[in-house]
């Protein structure tokens, strides 16, 4: 005479747990707000990501003011920041602008660079504010 089988149960474990990628983002710093406050004066630059402006430079970002004052401005050694992606940079002015328009200006060698990957900057050249 036959026995039947009778299948074992196994235990079921779940599913394996989800594990969120946590890799910063890979490429170049992007700049995606800017503005610029002829009264106080002082621009305000806003990242895709949280940066470190220990190594920022002075007077490597500068601001042409053709709206205002028509004045050339460029930061001073007071920047801080105002969120982790945010650098408000005081401005002091030096030259006369007899354009028009607010063109935000900025080499690549500005020093900010994103927190953790280190990834830099590429900087603006004639960038029209408030940007976008």
């Amino acid at each position: 005479m036959l026995l039947p089988v009778i299948p074992q149960h196994r235990r079921r474990r779940g599913r394996p747990r989800r594990v969120e990628s946590s890799a910063p983002p890979v490429g170049a710093l992007t700049l995606v707000e800017a503005w610029f406050d002829p009264n106080a004066p002082f621009v305000e630059l806003t990242f895709d990501r949280a940066i470190d402006i220990t190594s920022l430079v002075q007077a490597s970002i500068k601001v042409d003011d053709g709206l205002t004052f028509f004045l050339k401005y460029e930061t001073t050694d007071s920047a801080s920041l105002i969120g982790p992606a945010t650098v408000r940079v005081a401005m002091i002015d030096y030259d006369l602008f007899e354009n028009a328009g607010v063109l935000l200006y900025a080499p690549a060698t500005t020093g900010i660079v994103a927190s953790g990957d280190g990834a830099t900057w590429d900087g603006a050249s004639a960038v029209a504010l408030p940007f976008p």
